[in-house]
């Protein structure tokens, strides 16, 4: 078949070709851009957003609701299995809201799981924080981790110290444990990124950004050495 007739069969009854006047003629959408009116320098600026050091305590927004206790238990029981939880717990205590079961997981959360996110907490603790907080009894612990978790990371619990060492409020006591567990991530995503940017300006140069180099040329047959010196943009 050929293009004649291959057009006919795909032309629909009653249309009309299109034009290059119809396409001129289709009106932007009030959200629309052309692409001539977009400014050239975006691209620069986006890659050095990208390059940008992202602050590690930055203040941190729950993303746990309540009204979904078998949901948040399972996330809890997941993030046990994540963060490899090896104390014995029982899970009816969980469930319960047992104060001892929650504090387990806490410290759990914040000086086990992960060695930077410990080591960035001691390195960062702030005034009136004890620095053996983790060896604390359980009450002193709790107000020196909320003081930790408030000033480092900006994050506020909605549980009072006397509602918290009560059974019951268990699906706030959940959500604490999730928070805590997501400002854990956050952090150490943010430490491996800083971390890169750093390597990345204290890498060691590359040959070509020498200017002199000096090197051997052995010649194994004549059992020579030679030592050479190669310039480049010198002086």
């Amino acid at each position: 078949m050929d293009s004649k007739k291959m057009r006919e069969c795909l032309s629909l009854p009653g249309a009309k070709p299109e034009t290059n006047k119809d396409r001129t003629d289709i009106p932007f959408k009030a959200h629309q851009v052309a692409l001539k009116d977009l400014p050239l320098h975006s691209r620069q600026q986006d890659d050095l957003i990208a390059q940008s050091k992202p602050e590690v305590g930055t203040l941190v927004r729950s993303n746990h609701n309540v009204g979904q206790l078998e949901n948040n238990l399972y996330k809890v029981k997941r993030v046990l299995q994540k963060t490899q939880f090896v104390d014995n717990l029982s899970m009816t205590h969980l469930e319960e809201g047992d104060p001892s079961a929650i504090l387990k997981i806490i410290h759990h959360l914040m000086f086990r799981a992960s060695e930077k996110f410990t080591a960035h907490i001691t390195n960062s603790v702030v005034a009136g924080v004890s620095s053996d907080v983790k060896y604390m009894p359980d009450g002193p612990f709790l107000k020196n981790a909320m003081l930790i978790l408030c000033d480092l990371f900006g994050y506020r619990s909605e549980l009072t110290p006397s509602q918290f060492f009560q059974t019951g409020f268990v699906e706030r006591k959940l959500i604490l444990l999730l928070d805590i567990y997501d400002i854990l991530k956050q952090t150490r995503k943010n430490l491996k990124i800083n971390s890169r940017l750093d390597a990345r300006e204290a890498a060691v140069c590359h040959a070509s950004d020498e200017s002199i180099k000096e090197y051997q040329v052995i010649n194994h047959k004549q059992q020579v050495a030679r030592n050479m010196l190669f310039k480049i943009n010198t002086q």
